[in-house]
């Protein structure tokens, strides 16, 4: 599960909890999210008596300390556990969600020591784990990480298998960031309720509207390689608007305008405004 669940919550001889139909096997397909020695042993006499096998996976706090495991002290109360009951418990993996990385002011600390602060402590509670208890260990192992806003850092790190991605897809305003620069906002978020047929005809209409406007070419042949939020981007400073002033127009930060400036000099080969102006008029690129 997502989140480190109260024991209760999830017993299914509770009338008000979901059941599980189907094909569905949670001692293969489920893991479940602890944080704390004492919840585990509540799930593990839950397991006890529905005689069923749990997958664990331990929450392991990487520096955003909203919880989870913060020390080996603690880590190890809970593989010691894992591993006194292997017919009723498996480590299914660890958890560790990070996305101060790139929320936490650069005056405080700067993204690049707190990334590898954050790799450097969960790659050590995998080599606490892998020396004092290889049994534990298997094929099977999850090793789940990163987040919506920092996902794209650990494109060259191979600590983990499994990374955490899910309001990127749909960008909320508060997740504009660098990091997500090339990820589009949705246009509207909505959770589905009793209203959600007025929700869905709504989005259609929408989307009938939206396929009505007429198309019109977002970029030339010039400018292959360049997303469309660097072609917005691009087209105000041609106009000769300032970063402030693009910011304000595209709704994002300064930051955001000024990483699209780099990408621009890089990819048109520039390194100021004014050549990536004449850049512009040179290539007679429509903005």
């Amino acid at each position: 599960m997502g989140s480190s669940l109260p024991v209760d919550s999830i017993d299914p001889r509770n009338s008000q909890n979901p059941r599980l139909h189907g094909d569905f096997d949670p001692s293969r397909q489920l893991q479940w999210l602890i944080d704390t020695p004492e919840r585990l042993e509540q799930y593990r006499q839950l397991g006890d008596a529905l005689g069923q096998h749990l997958r664990i996976n331990i929450e392991i706090d990487v520096g955003l300390h909203r919880g989870g495991v913060a020390d080996v002290a603690t880590l190890e109360r809970i593989l010691a556990l894992i591993a006194a009951h292997p017919e009723r418990l498996e480590l299914g993996g660890f958890m560790g969600y990070d996305p101060h990385v790139v929320k936490v002011p650069s005056w405080l600390r700067s993204r690049d020591s707190l990334f590898h602060e954050v790799v450097a402590t969960y790659q050590g509670y995998v080599d606490y784990t892998r020396g004092h208890y290889p049994q534990l260990w298997n094929e099977r192992i999850t090793l789940n990480g990163a987040g919506s806003p920092t996902y794209r850092l650990y494109e060259h790190v191979d600590l983990l298998n499994d990374l955490s991605v899910g309001s990127a897809m749909v960008k909320p305003t508060d997740f504009d960031l660098d990091t997500l620069a090339d990820h589009v906002p949705a246009l509207f978020i909505a959770t589905p309720g009793p209203g959600s047929a007025r929700l869905v005809a709504f989005a259609q209409r929408v989307a009938r509207l939206l396929r009505a406007l007429p198309s019109a070419p977002m970029y030339s042949k010039a400018l292959a390689g360049v997303t469309r939020r660097e072609h917005g981007v691009l087209s105000y400073v041609a106009d000769g608007y300032t970063n402030k002033q693009i910011a304000r127009a595209l709704g994002c930060s300064e930051s955001t305008v000024k990483f699209h400036l780099r990408n621009l000099f890089r990819k048109l080969k520039v390194s100021s405004r004014t050549a990536l102006c004449e850049a512009v008029e040179r290539r007679g690129i429509h903005t």
